[in-house]
């Protein structure tokens, strides 16, 4: 389970990539739109075939660089506030 900002800001990046691809592709240069276009498909195979969500590593590490600060994600920090169920079982 991930909390909500880090898959937000992952999405985020895949969006980003997508539309600089567009870009670089519109501008004439298919060979960067490709590379940046196999970077996100390797993003998104991580992610699909061994649950490994690249934005979200990013997000963690910027979170412990100080450049996210931490409240933007408390939620990471407290399964309880994402999964009710944990606190009625254990109090």
């Amino acid at each position: 389970l991930t909390a909500g900002p880090p898959k937000r800001f992952a999405l985020g990046i895949g969006v980003a990539f997508t539309i600089t691809s567009s870009v670089l592709w519109l501008a004439g240069a298919p060979g960067a739109a490709r590379v940046v276009v196999g970077m996100l498909a390797g993003a998104a195979f991580l992610e699909a075939a061994f649950g490994f969500c690249l934005g979200c590593r990013m997000f963690a590490v910027l979170m412990r660089l100080g450049v996210v600060p931490e409240a933007v994600c408390e939620e990471c920090n407290d399964l309880s506030l994402r999964i009710p169920s944990i606190v009625t079982k254990r109090g």
